[in-house]
């Protein structure tokens, strides 16, 4: 992960308002287990891009910070926007969050079993 830190934090000081790149970031801090850098980077990605600028962009960013967040610790934040994103239009659903290892971190929440057996699908 170091590598590829320093490549980013290179390319960010070029870009700084590049939600991509805090993404990236952060996800690069996560695997560094560096959680508060990784959260810093994961919240300002969603300021860049949240879902009342573009509802399919910050949706798509908002799923990633949930990732990182479950990756991290951060469960209570981590559900938060799962449970939001399953109450809108999203590219996430029930049957995502079921298969992908992503979200393994979470599968003994009681809280992320109530979010999968709500039933929520996305169209």
């Amino acid at each position: 992960f170091e590598p590829v830190r320093a490549q980013l934090e290179s390319k960010l000081e070029q870009s700084p308002d590049d939600y991509r790149l805090h993404l990236a970031l952060s996800e690069t801090y996560a695997g560094l287990q560096q959680k508060q850098r990784a959260l810093e980077h994961a919240a300002k990605a969603q300021k860049l891009m949240p879902v009342s600028r573009d509802a399919l962009s910050g949706a798509k960013v908002l799923a990633d910070v949930a990732k990182i967040q479950a990756r991290v610790g951060e469960f209570d934040a981590a559900l938060a926007n799962l449970d939001q994103l399953l109450s809108t239009q999203s590219d996430l659903s029930v049957e995502t969050l079921r298969l992908l290892p992503e979200w393994d971190a979470l599968r003994d929440d009681p809280r992320f079993v109530a979010l999968l057996n709500r039933g929520h699908t996305v169209f």
